[in-house]
């Protein structure tokens, strides 16, 4: 009897993280996984192309902050997740696709296109993403080696906020986080420092995010991530995917199917294709 309890509860614990997912509630094609209390929203600062300083772009994103998790996405993903999820005519293909169409005026970008997810009080953190019609989930289990630095208070977007650093991914990075906010978290993948980071960049300031608004969520407001059989991949992976992706991008205004291109337009796309070369994960 004793032996099989001991067996029951090994499986019990051991398929408890499968369970825990499969029984989240499902909803118009997507899986809740938790509930929103506050939102920051960030001002991501880019340069696209490492070899060209000119070619700096800016994106708004968002993160979601609920009691037992986080999720990062751009404003756009933030703003379709929200149609799709609360808006009852959405299936309709032709009311999706003009609601789509002003979204994508203001759309994430190649640099952008990921969710992540953090889980709070662990290293865990999980991307998804679409690349070329395939969904990809990257788990990682991520540790950042904060040093604190002894600088005086510095005030950033309304924020008293003392300094840090750490490397990642094949960058250094200064960070500026606020103890007015006492939650551990903060742009991409950052988190694990006393408060709300501020702001982050890396030395060469290629990569920046700026806090420019936080504030308490007054509706209901769900954290999902769609219910598709994402491909497992590992940070090694995803690097050379979001690599295969430019080519392909490429290749395809190279072919037949963009035959009314002048091979002049045709080149220049190209050539603007090639330019987003500058992943903040360098490796």
């Amino acid at each position: 009897m004793k032996k099989l309890l001991r067996t029951f509860l090994f499986v019990f614990i051991t398929t408890l993280p499968y369970y825990s997912t499969s029984i989240a509630q499902t909803q118009n094609g997507v899986i809740i996984t938790d509930k929103a209390e506050y939102i920051a929203t960030y001002r991501y600062e880019y340069q696209e192309d490492s070899t060209n300083i000119e070619s700096r772009k800016q994106k708004e994103m968002c993160l979601l902050i609920g009691k037992s998790s986080s999720q990062f996405v751009h404003n756009s993903i933030f703003k379709m997740d929200s149609l799709f999820f609360y808006c009852p005519d959405i299936n309709n293909p032709e009311s999706g696709l003009k609601i789509g169409k002003q979204i994508v005026k203001n759309s994430y970008s190649y640099h952008t296109q990921y969710r992540i997810v953090k889980t709070k009080n662990s290293r865990q953190s999980d991307l998804y993403e679409v690349m070329s019609g395939k969904y990809y989930h990257l788990p990682e289990e991520i540790t950042f080696n904060w040093q604190l630095v002894n600088q005086p208070d510095t005030f950033i977007t309304y924020y008293i906020c003392k300094e840090a650093q750490t490397t990642f991914r094949g960058r250094h990075y200064r960070a500026w986080y606020t103890l007015s906010i006492p939650i551990s978290d903060g742009p991409y993948k950052f988190k694990g420092l006393p408060g709300m980071i501020v702001r982050i960049e890396d030395i060469e300031k290629e990569h920046c995010f700026t806090l420019t608004s936080f504030e308490k969520i007054n509706y209901d407001k769900s954290m999902y991530i769609w219910d598709k059989k994402f491909i497992k991949i590992d940070a090694k992976q995803y690097l050379a995917l979001k690599h295969n992706e430019t080519l392909e991008s490429i290749n395809k205004y190279g072919n037949n199917q963009f035959v009314n291109l002048t091979p002049e337009k045709r080149g220049s796309v190209q050539a603007k294709i090639a330019s987003r070369n500058n992943l903040l994960e360098k490796q």
